[in-house]
């Protein structure tokens, strides 16, 4: 623990000095009243000690609840690991055992406070007294942790039996947050506990169940009938019997609707009552005539210094009588509420009733910090079986409080305050038993100050370090348990991230070699299948186009012409479907090659396909290239270039069988020989039957001679064009849309995991870091509460106190 966080010394929280000023003002020849005086100064002592111990657990609280609101981890309530917990608080050191004298005995073989408190809280049931010297023994598997003051209680109903399986079906954040809530309840106890250590005056609250006889007992006390009493229930509010010399020395009642805003010096702040019409009060109240919260009663006690609890010259004590237990559950939660402002407990039980239930959870409450309770057994007298009844109701305080057992003689009484009042004994002696009560109440809240005042301090601070402990260590078990899961994930994750990230560059590049692969397969098929497609083209349309006749020949030629454009298009389709075809199969090649369990589908592969449409591959454009001319009907290029060629050839026979000359000269015999008339004559009908003859082969060729035409300008608009290549390039560059966005889609793939790796590791790493401060925190934590539970222990509460020789 740092400088800054050990106790600091006592002198820095110094009460009252008791002692200085009334043995200054008190003869010393009483051994009595100087013995009391010698006490007190040692309680100022050990109340400063406490006060600063107090003071420093608060801020250790504290802490933990703003670490819980600042920090990004918080403090879980604890499941069942203690062997770890144990284990832990059993192997730390004990420095302040080296560096004090508290204990001068050699305490090599004694465990830490810490550690005694763990062993109590093993072998305790819950809402049962702590054994002191209870061995350590595991609890069951998969049982929650016992805390005792920050323990989270869920018990309602039918649910009381298991209160564990109710914290495990909570969600971990809602058990933070109840155990949040209870560490601010401690933080404020805290608070009470300071302002009641630091007061120098004692006050004792007189409980018990309803119609116990508290009242009855206060009157004895005080050997005066001060508060009503019947045999029915009459009182309903707290009343505080106190000396009347804190009023001046006026005897007064004071009802009090607000007790935070009392001021026995403002009037405007309580209700005098007359003292002698107390008991009409106090049935208005119980009537609901009347409404207050409190009332305060001043009064004399006339008996000696000695023999006088209110009237003592040393201490100021007050007496709170309280209602019952059972009364109502508003007046009974305000009495649980109330003990924790008590300084000693007298718990009036009935000798005919026993304990109740409700007597028993409220002494298991009070237990958190009160391990002595100062009990009496009322009625005592009415009961034959004296005996009998001694060991029942002790064996059920056996049960309820272990120290209160032990100290039985002097702090469990069996009597019958009735028959003690003034006006019954009308100043006779008072049974033995009774006056055996008052000198043990009066050694138990004066002599034995440190145990009645201070102890419920200490056991209470002891508690909750001990308490503290186990969620501190709990926590930084579970912490360094989460890191070391942490780490691990983290050794595991990094060859799967960096697996990925070679992965990714391989599958990418695999992916776009085999994407272009496939790209210029299509490009090649289609220029080829394209190029091909019209050698025989004019063959195909003269099956598919009707010839109608001469009248019908541009009829005909329009059909050539939308039927050649048509096939070239279905051919287009053709290659298409075969570069979609093999498309499909590249992209579930890619994405087995990314291992995709679900490849997309065919029509998702080729939705990025264009649609076929005629006027997109130019069709329209290539109707007009084969437009019918004049010249494709007859063919007269053609025909004209066929009789040059017999012309010619003809010619050239004759010119080298016969010779230019021999040709000439009989040409000119022949003339001569038939004549000229007769040549004349005959060269019309020559003439016409040629010229009949040639008209004749023309319309018998026109179809074969359209359809040759045709073809040719086809072939040729499609060879020496660029619709190929056009074409070409269309079909490859949508191959390559559709493989890119396949190929973008398993990069994503490829980078959303990536980033998934990246933020698991971010996280893993930010709680590795988190998980580093919260093993430190919490080892810190549990190191400033043992050794704030060692400076605990080391007051000592329970010794005897020195007294003076006479």
């Amino acid at each position: 623990m740092d400088e800054t966080d050990r106790p600091q010394p006592a002198a820095q929280h110094v009460l009252p000095s008791l002692s200085f000023v009334a043995a200054s003002s008190v003869p010393q020849e009483n051994p009595f009243n100087h013995n009391l005086f010698l006490q007190q100064q040692v309680f100022a002592d050990k109340s400063n000690r406490l006060l600063n111990l107090i003071k420093n657990t608060k801020s250790l609280l504290e802490e933990v609840r703003e670490t819980n609101a600042t920090k990004p981890w918080q403090t879980y309530y604890p499941s069942a690991q203690v062997p770890s917990v144990t284990a832990a608080i059993s192997a730390s050191n004990n420095p302040l055992r080296r560096s004090t004298s508290f204990h001068p005995e050699d305490d090599s073989d004694r465990s830490s406070p810490l550690q005694q408190r763990l062993q109590r809280s093993f072998t305790s049931a819950p809402g049962s007294p702590q054994n002191v010297h209870a061995s350590v023994d595991t609890p069951p598997a998969g049982r929650l942790f016992e805390l005792n003051v920050l323990k989270l209680d869920l018990k309602v109903g039918n649910y009381a039996k298991d209160n564990d399986a109710l914290l495990r079906g909570l969600e971990r954040n809602t058990i933070a947050h109840l155990l949040d809530g209870r560490i601010q309840q401690s933080v404020k106890h805290l608070d009470n506990l300071y302002q009641r250590v630091s007061d120098k005056s004692s006050k004792v609250l007189i409980t018990g169940d309803l119609n116990a006889g508290k009242s009855t007992l206060v009157n004895a006390l005080m050997q005066r009938t001060i508060l009503p009493i019947d045999q029915q229930p009459c009182t309903s509010l707290f009343c505080e019997v106190l000396d009347a010399q804190e009023n001046e020395g006026q005897e007064a009642v004071h009802a009090i609707k607000d007790a935070s805003t009392y001021n026995r010096e403002d009037p405007n702040t309580f209700t005098v009552v007359d003292m002698r019409h107390l008991e009409k009060f106090m049935n208005d109240v119980i009537d609901g005539y009347e409404d207050y919260a409190q009332l305060k009663v001043y009064c004399t006690d006339r008996r000696l210094v000695n023999d006088s609890l209110l009237h003592n010259g040393v201490v100021d004590i007050a007496l709170i009588d309280s209602p019952g237990l059972n009364r109502d559950s508003v007046k009974t939660t305000a009495l649980f509420a109330r003990q924790q402002e008590i300084d000693v407990v007298v718990f009036v039980v009935s000798a005919e009733n026993h304990f109740t239930l409700s007597g028993k959870e409220f002494l298991w409450n009070a237990a958190n910090e009160k391990t002595h309770i100062f009990i009496v057994v009322n009625r005592f007298d009415s009961i034959r079986d004296k005996e009998r009844c001694k060991r029942v109701i002790l064996d059920q305080i056996k049960q309820l409080s272990a120290k209160t057992y032990e100290d039985a003689d002097e702090l469990v009484h069996f009597v019958s305050a009735g028959s003690c009042l003034p006006e019954i004994i009308q100043g006779g002696e008072l049974p033995a038993d009774f006056l055996r009560l008052e000198e043990c109440l009066r050694s138990f809240v004066l002599e034995k100050r440190c145990k009645s005042k201070l102890a419920p301090a200490k056991v209470y601070l002891e508690n909750i370090l001990s308490d503290v402990s186990v969620l501190s260590e709990s926590n930084r078990q579970m912490a360094a348990d989460e890191l070391a899961k942490v780490r691990l994930e983290l050794e595991r994750g990094r060859p799967e991230y960096q697996e990925t990230l070679v992965r990714r560059e391989i599958v990418l590049e695999k992916v776009d070699r085999l994407a272009e692969e496939t790209c210029n397969l299509v490009d090649a098929m289609t220029r080829e299948k394209l190029s091909n497609s019209v050698d025989d083209i004019e063959n195909a349309v003269s099956a598919l186009v009707p010839w109608n006749g001469l009248l019908h020949v541009w009829q005909y030629s329009n059909d050539l012409r939308y039927v050649m454009a048509d096939l070239f298009v279905d051919r287009v389709k053709s290659c298409e479907a075969e570069a979609k075809e093999k498309t499909k199969i590249t992209v579930n090649d890619i994405h087995n090659l990314a291992d995709d369990a679900s490849p997309v589908s065919q029509s998702d592969a080729l939705s990025l396909f264009t649609k076929a449409d005629p006027s997109r591959i130019t069709t329209g454009r290539l109707k007009d290239e084969l437009s019918l001319e004049f010249t494709d009907v007859f063919e007269i290029q053609d025909k004209l270039g066929m009789a040059s060629v017999s012309l010619g050839a003809v010619t050239m026979f004759s010119s080298k069988a016969l010779g230019y000359k021999s040709l000439i000269h009989s040409l000119f015999d022949i003339t001569n020989t038939v004549g000229v008339s007769n040549v004349r004559r005959w060269a019309v009908p020559v003439v016409t039957a040629a010229g009949l003859g040639l008209l004749i082969y023309i319309a018998a060729d026109m179809k074969h001679a359209l359809a040759r035409k045709t073809a040719r300008k086809l072939r040729a608009h499609i060879r020496e064009g660029t619709i190929v290549h056009d074409e070409a390039m269309r079909i490859a560059k949508d191959c390559r849309r559709v493989f890119k966005s396949n190929a973008w889609e398993i990069q994503n793939r490829f980078q959303r995991e990536i980033e998934a790796h990246e933020r698991r590791r971010a996280e893993q790493e930010k709680a590795a870091k988190d998980g580093e401060q919260a093993v430190v925190y919490f080892g810190k934590v549990f190191e400033k509460a043992d050794e704030l539970a060692r400076w605990v222990a080391a007051v000592e509460v329970e010794v005897e106190e020195r007294k003076v020789k006479v």
